[in-house]
């Protein structure tokens, strides 16, 4: 009983416990179903999703008409960046997911259930191919099919929400477990992905509360490939839309600029100028209510791109942070290894990973390092996209706007402010592309000061209070950085300052090449710009000197900030020098070392740019030219800014599309594409003035209409604040539809009356006023300024071709027989300031172009001057008589032939800046009867005396058929003179690299080269130190405090004296590389200079004058400071990559396995990208050459390009120079940024397999902690330096080119100046022999001289004369040598010239060449450059050439200043200082080529008094205009096609009934 009823109880209590193991056995199970089908279901949601998307994208891709579909860019649908954003998200949340099922399959069962991991592998797998499919729907632009994806995310919320249910009631609420968080973030991003794709079908399918925008017009265009604005966020930031770059640049063997496609949209330059222009506007309006106010860029910058610019500076900043987590993230990773090895792990009883569990094992954590690792390239080039993407539009606005500018300012503006082309050009090549790379790099620099506080709270949370040395260190560099930071911009400036000056005596150089070299001058000027250059270099090698510190510096910061650092800790706490403190700061100092690299020369481009913003916002804000509305057409850039945008923007998609492609070639364009631009919009110039509106301005009233133009008491003043009035009260009335003759002496004012009437000139007081009904103008300066293209389209200057009216030209201006000798006719190109034709020529093809265009009023500058006298007789018969005044057109004419004043209806006679007499000859003569006597007197000279004979003798024969320009057009050659700029496709991509080692010299790179040998050792030995020091402080924990002291005072010693060796030979390195690279810099210069100006006149006629200053002042300005700033930081990564490698190599042979394979990934990504990026960075060479061309061709030829009003066809040239420019810029930083992003990539990849294999190694075979921390810091730093050699490598690369470009030029074919020198007082005698000589400009042209014989004997004075183009000039180049001599010789008292040195040639003759030339300086140094005269000397010369008078009146005398150009004198007075400066040559040879044909016939005849005097026992050879000049010399030659057609003396040739001389003396009567 009682053991009943001892056991009663239990068995009752039994009962209920087998009850109660039922029921959990029993829950148990169901729980074990329940799970089974959620992970089944879940498993058939997101593979079912699988097969039917991936089935659906196979279908439609490859058997529907979307098979066909091919397309750029596409429409983003709304919410589309937030998709890609969310998604990614998505994947990295799963992906991290399906690693905490591996790991608690790994930690928690020895079974390993797949269920644990493979439903969030599956749902990873889902979330990608969604993203895929959400890319394909939105490329075809098929919103329908986000019905799918709705569906799917609508299962994916269910499963999702079933399976967090599931785990509340298996672990309850347990926040702590990181499946449970997981799964509530895979829930919220599910329904955000659904709500994504519900607003899809509610927006573009069901068109609910939704207005569709404008599409872009780049959507229009078929060949736009630079798609970065367009493309999805993944693509964006990887930037694989510029993968076509490699694959079908690699290969091309000429890379065109069509390849590159349209300009996008946003960055047309006419889009940027106007945004532009509304910012700056608000700067100027600041200026005229403040007089102190300066107009700012940087203001004007931030107005216009702040958001752009913050979004810049947020992405850098979160760039920063990804790139120092790595670092502190190794801490928890050598923590993890460490307590591994001791066997302090701990797992926690629960049966999912928990958070902390998660986050601090050390395989998870490398997966994060990973993750943050790639984040940070994702990040940093986001923010290089923003930044380039800003450059390039923010110098593509300053160039136009510089454009605009100068094509605003008056004459007098340029004067008055000492602007001159070489200055302006200067502004747009070097300051504006030191903005840009500021631009480009601004918000780098603006982020270091935060990342240097992340590192040093990451510093301080590892390693405690030692980490104070950090700011210790930074406050005593800074204040030192900023000092030499300082010195620098001072420096800087000057050298600027110098630089201006060197480009524009370069460009005066190239601009008076020719007279250089007919007055042996070329070393002369070639030393003044070498003085400069001089003392430019100067300034530049004390930019280096600072620069070497400044660089230095950052590179000094954590080598020294780690050395004091455990210094402190060594002193203060001997025993926590450990690997978990050691390497995770030395870590995050390799990563801030990285950016602090870089501070130095980006400060240093701060500096240049805050410079150069100075300079262009001072121009900028100059006052433009104040057009009154006097009655003229208004230009189209006044019709333009009264146009809407809209059409604006419709014009220039118009202009894109010309070609047909929607690209016009613009290293090719000429002006012929202009012209078809010009079709496009409505024609300017034409009699109808319904064509151009005429602003109407209350201040004009209506002139009768037999007035063309009235001038009221006009005060005109050449300076803009009128202290010097060039006229006072003048007026007249120039009748319309007659002729207007202008005549005056040398200076008087004839052509500065023109200008005023033009409104070049700034207007006093009094107005000028055109007739509205007849106000077209078109104009004929007195140097005749012709394009850089064809002749015929030098003729039609943009207008629509006319047949009969062309042909009706040609005539009347004597062309045809000019076209039957021109290589190619009309279709013959005309160099710049046309070089290949001559002075004659020039001016009857200006002329041509004033009397083509359909203009109401036609004032021609002293055309007749440069022409023969039976041409300009014919001319102003033909021309002006029949042709102009037969369309009852207004003409207006400047000169010196007096015998054209009977065709006058209105003669105006100027005196000393005034109106002496006005009024028809008739009216004159009554009341000036002493002035029309000595008219008479002149023109008896001129005519009277040219008769020779009474006689009436037959004219020449003429052709019995007028050829048309078609018959003179296909001579065998296409006329192309100027040559392309092109690629060098034979050279080696190394070229450039061997070219800079050539000019630095190779002794000198190979003591570059030791010394980066020995900074590599040091530093690897300096690091090693550091791993031993740590390791045997660990091992020595349980020592005494003693020990450990001892300990860290032996392996301080080494540390220290280590640092300080790598310290310095860290500075050696960047000494070397500086003031070698400054050096070659110097070579670089000097050799270019000297090649360029002994290369034969040949070379400037074919190359742009433009091409060459960009070498000069581009070119040569990267070399002189940019190329030696970027090459100092890509040697430190260099040193950087090389250290590391070989640090992780002896800490771990198996690292080679991996950082083997990441190098030849950086080299192979390197290779890939040089040749096509070498090919982008030429072409924006290429493009930048003809914006600079173009913009100096304009400043040449304002004048008359206001005159026309064809503003609008210059600003649309530079308008498509500039995006042509921009788009190359963006095409190459785009490739930059694409390589940049995909190697660094897959560099993180390769990092991430070394920190996985080096923890396992050290778990397995018991690496110690600090090889471990050691390996992964050197890897770390080794990836970081790669990657950043993939951005550097680019701007190498890109600068690099410069050596190149500068060295095509230093390697040009040269004159021989060498030779037998000739005896001191050669040539004595002046006996002149030319036998047989045969005379071409190049060896692959005909010959312009042919089979001349001819013997000048001493003492003669030879005439020469022929029809303009006969050979005459060409007959005194060859005696100077200036062109080749292929058959025959020339001897001078017979000593053969050929063997002469060139020098001693053209010095000991003497020459007044056809185009005067001044150059910038005194009057002192442009009569005597060498400095070996008196001033006696001068004065005399002067006074020979009629200009004492004229100097005396000048501030400072000989000492006064002569402008640019000798824009302060006129052409007249210019030519009398040639004739001074060949008076000052005492030479027994004079060579006059039309010496005094822009002079009046009263100086003319003094001219000619004092040359019979002064030079009476010279040889003389006089080409001239004016026949009875030279009817009293000893002989005349004729020429005509290159031979000699008539020889003898005038009387002889005279007398002859068919002598050509004396049909010319007719004609010229």
């Amino acid at each position: 009983m009682a053991y009943a009823n001892s056991t009663s109880v239990p068995q009752s209590m039994a009962t209920t416990s087998l009850d109660r193991m039922d029921t959990v056995v029993l829950s148990m199970g169901l729980t074990t179903l329940n799970k089974a089908a959620l992970i089944l279901s879940d498993e058939l949601a997101h593979g079912l999703f699988l097969v039917v998307a991936v089935t659906s994208l196979i279908v439609l891709s490859r058997c529907s008409e979307l098979r066909h579909f091919k397309a750029r860019i596409y429409a983003h649908f709304p919410g589309h960046n937030f998709k890609y954003f969310t998604s990614i998200l998505l994947i990295f949340v799963l992906v991290s997911s399906t690693i905490e099922g591996i790991f608690t399959a790994v930690s928690r069962t020895h079974r390993k259930p797949v269920g644990l991991f493979l439903p969030q592998a599956i749902r990873t797998l889902s979330a990608i191919v969604s993203l895929v499919y959400y890319q394909r729907m939105e490329y075809w632009n098929k919103p329908g099919m986000a019905c799918l994806l709705v569906v799917y995310w609508l299962a994916a919320v269910v499963v999702s929400s079933l399976t967090l249910v599931a785990l509340f009631q298996e672990i309850g609420t347990a926040f702590h477990i990181f499946r449970v968080d997981a799964e509530i973030a895979l829930l919220i991003l599910y329904l955000c992905c659904m709500v994504i794709e519900l607003n899809v079908i509610r927006t573009k399918v069901l068109k609910w509360c939704y207005v569709e925008g404008k599409p872009s017009k780049d959507m229009k265009k078929t060949d736009l490939y630079y798609t970065a604005d367009h493309s999805n966020l993944l693509t964006y930031i990887l930037g694989t839309s510029f993968m076509r770059f490699i694959t079908d640049f690699s290969d091309k063997a000429n890379l065109e600029m069509s390849d590159l496609g349209s300009v996008p949209e946003n960055h047309r330059s006419e889009r940027l100028y106007k945004d532009f222009m509304k910012a700056f506007s608000i700067e100027l309006e600041r200026q005229a209510e403040r007089p102190n106010y300066t107009p700012s860029l940087s203001r004007t910058f931030w107005r216009l791109h702040k958001y752009r610019f913050i979004g810049a500076v947020i992405m850098k900043l979160l760039a920063d942070t990804a790139v120092l987590m790595p670092g502190f993230l190794l801490r928890l990773v050598l923590a993890y290894v460490t307590a591994y090895q001791r066997g302090t792990l701990k797992t926690p009883d629960t049966h999912y990973v928990t958070v902390e569990e998660y986050f601090t094992n050390g395989f998870v954590v490398t997966y994060f390092m990973l993750i943050t690792n790639m984040l940070f390239p994702l990040l940093w080039v986001t923010a290089y996209y923003f930044t380039t993407d800003l450059s390039v539009k923010w110098v593509a606005a300053l160039r136009v706007a510089i454009y605009e500018k100068s094509i605003g300012l008056t004459s007098s503006a340029l004067i008055s402010n000492n602007l001159n082309a070489g200055r302006i050009v200067n502004y747009v090549a070097v300051d504006g592309s030191a903005i840009q790379r500021c631009v480009m790099t601004l918000c780098f620099l603006i982020v270091v000061p935060y990342s240097m506080a992340i590192t040093f709270g990451l510093l301080y949370h590892t390693v405690g209070p030692p980490a104070l040395t950090f700011l210790l260190v930074t406050a005593i560099v800074l204040p030192i950085q900023l000092r030499f930071t300082g010195n620098v911009n001072r420096f800087q400036t000057e050298a600027l300052a110098k630089g201006d000056q060197r480009v524009k005596k370069t460009n005066e150089m190239l601009q008076g090449m020719k007279l250089l070299k007919l007055y042996g001058w070329e070393d002369l000027l070639s030393n003044e710009v070498q003085k400069v250059r001089n003392t430019e270099m100067n300034y530049i090698r004390s930019v280096g000197k600072y620069s070497i510190f400044s660089a230095t510096l950052p590179n000094f910061l954590p080598t020294g900030m780690v050395l004091l650092m455990f210094i402190t800790i060594a002193v203060t706490a001997p025993g926590d020098i450990l690997p978990e403190n050691v390497f995770p700061a030395l870590a995050l100092l390799n990563a801030m070392n990285s950016e602090l690299i870089v501070v130095a020369p980006l400060i240093l481009m701060v500096v240049q740019a805050y410079i150069s913003g100075g300079r262009i916002s001072a121009f900028l804000a100059l006052e433009k030219m104040k057009r009154r509305f006097d009655g003229r057409p208004l230009d189209h850039s006044y019709l333009c800014s009264s146009a809407s945008d809209e059409s604006r923007e419709d014009e220039g998609e118009k202009l894109s599309d010309l070609s047909g492609s929607g690209y016009i070639d613009m290293s090719t364009m000429q002006w012929n594409e202009t012209a078809k631009l010009i079709s496009e919009t409505p024609p300017s110039y034409t009699t109808e003035l319904s064509r151009l509106p005429v602003k109407s301005d209350a201040g004009i009233s209506d002139l009768p209409r037999d007035v063309a133009i009235q001038i009221d008491n006009g005060r005109f003043s050449w300076d803009d604040d009128g202290q010097n009035i060039m006229f006072k009260d003048i007026s007249t009335t120039i009748p319309a539809g007659k002729l207007t003759v202008i005549i005056g002496v040398v200076g008087s004012g004839k052509s500065s009356l023109l200008s005023a009437i033009l409104g070049e000139m700034n207007t006093i007081s009094g107005r000028v006023t055109y007739n509205r009904q007849m106000a077209n103008v078109s104009y004929s300066a007195q140097t005749a300024w012709l394009l850089n293209t064809t002749l015929k389209e030098n003729i039609l200057f943009g207008e629509p071709f006319d047949q009969e009216r062309y042909e009706a030209v040609l005539n009347a201006c004597a062309l045809y027989p000019d076209l039957s000798i021109l290589p190619a006719g009309e279709m013959t190109e005309i160099g710049e300031k046309g070089v290949n034709i001559s002075g004659g020529q020039k001016q009857r093809i200006s002329v041509a172009r004033a009397m083509y265009a359909k203009s109401d009023i036609v004032i021609l500058d002293d055309p007749l001057s440069a022409l023969d006298v039976h041409v300009g007789a014919h001319m102003m018969e033909e021309g002006i008589m029949k042709f102009l005044l037969g369309e009852q057109r207004t003409v207006i004419l400047v000169t010196h032939q007096l015998q054209y004043v009977n065709d006058a209806h209105l003669l105006i006679i100027m005196e000393n800046g005034e109106i002496r007499r006005q009024g028809s000859l008739r009216e004159i003569s009554r009341t000036d009867k002493a002035l029309l006597e000595e008219w008479r007197h002149d023109i008896e000279f001129i005519s009277d005396s040219e008769s020779g004979t009474e006689e009436k003798h037959p004219e020449p024969e003429k052709p019995t058929k007028r050829r048309t320009p078609a018959d003179t057009s296909g001579k065998g050659t296409d006329g192309t003179l100027i040559s392309r700029e092109e690629d060098d496709e034979n050279a080696s991509s190394l070229t450039p690299f061997y070219l800079y080692m050539k000019v630095i010299k190779f002794p000198f790179v190979g003591l570059i080269l030791v010394i980066f040998t020995l900074t590599t050792l040091a530093n690897i030995a300096f690091n090693i130190t550091l791993a031993f020091w740590s390791e045997a402080t660990h091992e020595a924990r349980n020592l005494t405090q003693a020990s450990q002291e001892q300990l860290s005072r032996k392996y301080l010693i080494f540390y220290s004296a280590e640092g300080v060796l790598f310290l310095s030979l860290l500075l050696a390195t960047s000494a070397a590389v500086t003031l070698f690279c400054i050096k070659a810099a110097r070579r670089l210069h000097d050799k270019m200079l000297n090649n360029v100006i002994h290369a034969p006149l040949r070379f400037f006629d074919i190359t742009p004058i433009g091409r060459i200053l960009n070498r000069f002042s581009n070119d040569l300005a990267i070399t002189d400071v940019v190329l030696w700033n970027t090459l100092n930081t890509f040697v430190t990564f260099i040193l950087q990559i090389i250290s590391n490698v070989c640090l992780a190599a002896i800490t771990l042979p198996l690292n080679l396995a991996f950082t083997i394979p990441i190098g030849f990934i950086t080299c192979w990504f390197v290779k890939i990208f040089v040749q096509p990026s070498g090919k982008l960075q030429r072409m924006e060479a290429i493009t930048r050459s003809p914006m600079l061309a173009n913009l100096s061709e304009t400043l040449q030829g304002l004048q008359s390009i206001r005159a026309y009003r064809k503003e609008h066809v210059f600003r649309r040239k530079m308008y498509d120079y500039v995006s042509s420019n921009s788009l190359a810029m963006l095409s190459f930083w785009g490739m930059v940024r694409m390589i940049t992003m995909l190697g660094s990539l897959t560099n993180y990849v390769g990092q991430f397999a070394v920190c996985v294999a080096v923890v396992a190694v050290a778990m397995t075979s018991g690496l110690e902690p600090s090889y471990v921390g050691l390996c992964i810091t050197s890897t770390m730093a080794f990836v970081a330096s790669s990657n950043w050699l993939h951005s550097k490598s680019g701007e190498v690369i890109l600068y690099i080119k410069s050596v190149q470009r500068i060295e095509e030029y230093s390697n040009l074919n040269q004159e021989n100046y060498q030779g037998i020198s000739p005896t001191d007082n050669w040539p004595s005698e002046g006996d002149i022999k030319f036998q047989n000589i045969s005379v071409r400009y190049a060896d692959h042209l005909d010959a312009v001289l042919r089979h001349i014989t001819l013997h000048v004997e001493s003492g003669q004075k030879i005439g020469i004369c022929g029809r303009t183009g006969s050979g005459k000039s060409s007959l005194t180049l060859a005696l100077f040598r200036i062109i080749q001599t292929f058959k025959g010789k020339i001897l001078i008292d017979d000593v053969d010239i050929s063997t002469t040195p060139l020098l001693s040639l053209r010095n000991r003759l003497a020459i007044i060449p056809q185009d005067p030339v001044l150059f910038s300086g005194t009057v002192r140094y442009n009569l005597d450059p060498a400095k070996k005269l008196d001033d006696d000397s001068l004065w005399k010369a002067l006074e020979t050439a009629q200009l004492k008078d004229i100097i005396k009146e000048l501030p400072g005398q000989l000492d006064g200043e002569i402008l640019e150009g000798g824009e302060n004198f006129s052409v007249g007075q210019r030519q009398l200082f040639c004739l001074a400066r060949a008076f000052l040559r005492r030479s027994k040879i004079l060579v006059m080529d039309e010496a005094t044909a822009s002079i009046d016939t009263a100086t003319d005849a003094v001219v000619q008094e004092v040359i019979a005097n002064n030079f009476d026992n010279c040889t003389i050879i006089t080409i001239a205009h004016r026949i009875g000049t030279i009817l009293n010399y000893d002989k005349i030659l004729v020429l005509s096609e290159g031979k000699i057609v008539e020889f003898d003396t005038p009387s002889n040739l005279l007398m002859k009934k068919n002598s050509i001389f004396a049909s010319m003396v007719r004609e010229g009567r």
